[in-house]
């Protein structure tokens, strides 16, 4: 269904139970195996859930590092994993209460980060007028995801193979009952197309797969429209389940830019705390990268947006107060990547399950309205609009009979003749008692 609801909207939240993610892991790993072998990113043996932590310590590490509550980091990791964002899919499109734990904790984790998502998105949404003019070039806050081949969209959630079809309403697009990941890590960009990671270090071009953008936007009373940064060299972000995606733009193959633009990793010397880097969009500071040079001026390191905590206070650093310790991402003879595959620009809309409603009494956004199928919906509109049944005469036969608060007895078929069917003049009758008016009626000719 193409509308907007959060995970509440399906199912409230579970009551705590001892085990229970353990145990929600295992049956997605179960679930996960289960699929034919050339469907699966993975044929290694499913880890346990002790396991999977160790798989991904590194990562789980990182996102403590940069300020993650470590309980959260832990969900993220295990539950964006590719063993649980399609079984876990699949079961909230039913919707399918086995993985609810599972789910609500995804969106917690994913929850706790708003705040430092918002506040980096707010030095970067300056990009809008950049966005509206240059559809097709890479900027900042453009995040992309391969729609089919390894590690696609349609993997995880099979709604995306018919994303540019339109509903019986028009709308194009659907509503992902996946966590989407999209990226801007310029190894998955090839002049012949998107390339998919298959081991730590080797990528693999998915001839033929369009690709899909995310461009991150301010919010607004319809809801969130940017990822949750993910990383900490802001390489990644995340869309939570139950976000709404429209279909924008179609840019043909060869027309668009991927992401040139380098990141890099930064160590206080002091703390030893890695730091995270900005996009390195300075020609000056790309210069001195492509030279081998790593040392930058004070002036430099402002460019680059980075600032230390002393005594409770965020200073700017000087230049000797960290050194690069990764710039794994920096490709320095790439100066510009147009893909050879199909673009597809898309918006996204999410709420969080936390976040209450509001709006005027009785009345709400209509992207928030909820209905029981497509299909009654729009029979239901066709009833009002195209084919009514009865005519406003035939509804004011009913025999309905009220009184009111003076004891004046009405009645449907009474009121209808009188004030629509009769012509009336401007002479009025006016029934006063010695204290207030009971009532003011008009005189028909």
């Amino acid at each position: 269904m193409c509308y907007l609801k959060t995970l509440s909207d399906d199912f409230k939240r579970p009551d705590h139970v001892d085990g229970e993610l353990e145990r929600e892991w295992d049956k997605m790993c179960k679930e996960y195996q289960s699929l034919p072998a050339n469907s699966r990113e993975s044929t290694l043996p499913m880890p346990s859930y002790t396991e999977v932590q160790k798989k991904y310590k590194e990562s789980i590490d990182e996102r403590t590092e940069s300020g993650w509550e470590e309980i959260h980091a832990i969900n993220y990791c295990l539950l964006s994993s590719i063993y649980a964002r399609g079984p876990m899919a699949r079961a909230l499109a039913v919707p399918d209460l086995r993985y609810a734990h599972s789910a609500y904790a995804l969106m917690d984790a994913l929850h706790s980060r708003r705040a430092a998502t918002e506040a980096e998105g707010k030095r970067l949404w300056a990009h809008t007028s950049q966005r509206e003019a240059d559809v097709g070039e890479d900027h900042p806050e453009r995040f992309y995801r391969n729609l089919g081949g390894r590690g696609g969209l349609e993997a995880d959630d099979a709604q995306w193979s018919k994303l540019e079809e339109p509903d019986a309403t028009g709308f194009i697009g659907l509503t992902s009952h996946a966590v989407i990941r999209p990226t801007r890590i310029l190894l998955q960009f090839d002049d012949a197309g998107w390339k998919s990671q298959v081991s730590t270090s080797m990528y693999e071009v998915q001839a033929g797969c369009d690709v899909v953008a995310f461009d991150n936007l301010p919010q607004d009373n319809h809801g969130f429209h940017h990822g949750i940064s993910v990383s900490e060299v802001c390489t990644s972000v995340a869309f939570p389940p139950y976000t709404l995606v429209r279909l924008k733009k179609i840019i043909n193959a060869g027309e668009w830019s991927a992401p040139v633009a380098s990141y890099a990793k930064w160590k206080n010397i002091g703390s030893g705390r890695p730091m995270r880097g900005r996009e390195l969009s300075c020609p000056a500071l790309r210069e001195k990268l492509q030279r081998g040079q790593h040392s930058f001026t004070e002036e430099e390191f402002k460019m680059l947006g980075l600032s230390v905590q002393r005594g409770g206070l965020s200073l700017p650093v000087h230049h000797h107060d960290f050194i690069l310790v990764d710039s794994a991402y920096w490709t320095p003879d790439v100066t510009e990547i147009r893909p050879n595959c199909r673009l597809l620009l898309v918006t996204a809309t999410y709420k969080f399950p936390e976040i209450p409603e509001i709006g005027a009494k009785m009345c709400d956004d209509v992207v928030s309205l909820a209905y029981g199928s497509r299909q009654t919906y729009i029979a239901g509109l066709n009833d009002i609009l195209n084919k009514p049944i009865l005519t406003m005469q035939l509804e004011w036969q009913r025999p309905f009979k009220w009184k009111d608060r003076m004891g004046v007895a009405y009645t449907a078929k009474g009121n209808y003749i009188i004030y629509v069917t009769t012509k009336y003049t401007t002479k009025y009758i006016i029934y006063v008692t010695t204290n207030y008016i009971l009532y003011v009626t008009t005189k028909g000719d």
